[in-house]
């Protein structure tokens, strides 16, 4: 059960990168921190 944990955190991990890096290339600005907050 705790690989399964291990697994799905990482996978949050991964969508949550491939939202912040789709978002940063929709906004034309340079910065340098992005906050993201989500709910599931």
């Amino acid at each position: 059960m705790y690989r399964r944990l291990l697994k799905v955190e990482n996978e949050m991990k991964q969508l949550h990168k491939e939202i912040a890096e789709t978002v940063n290339k929709m906004i034309p600005e340079e910065w340098g921190k992005f906050y993201f907050y989500a709910q599931i």
